[in-house]
């Protein structure tokens, strides 16, 4: 499976130009990962998969870093160029 340099990658090719990779709170990088991970694990990934990121980070953050797990996540999920970018 994909390992942390792999995923990092992956979350830095989904953040905008002028973001860095170091600009995210731990929790919100911790999210991220699993969340990859387990995306480039399961063929079929949902977006009940993803509810569970989001719910998890609810606990963590405020509402903006929700919204950017959601999006990332998504955008991850649906691109098959990332999904496949990781090292296997």
């Amino acid at each position: 499976y994909c390992n942390i340099d792999s995923i990092d990658n992956i979350i830095k090719k989904c953040l905008k130009k002028n973001w860095s990779i170091d600009r995210l709170g731990k929790p919100v990088l911790a999210i991220l990962r699993l969340g990859i991970w387990e995306i480039n694990k399961q063929i079929h990934f949902t977006g009940k998969s993803i509810h569970k990121y989001i719910e998890l980070t609810k606990e963590f953050n405020h509402h903006q870093e929700v919204a950017f797990v959601n999006g990332l996540l998504d955008k991850v999920s649906n691109d098959m160029s990332l999904r496949n970018s990781c090292i296997k």
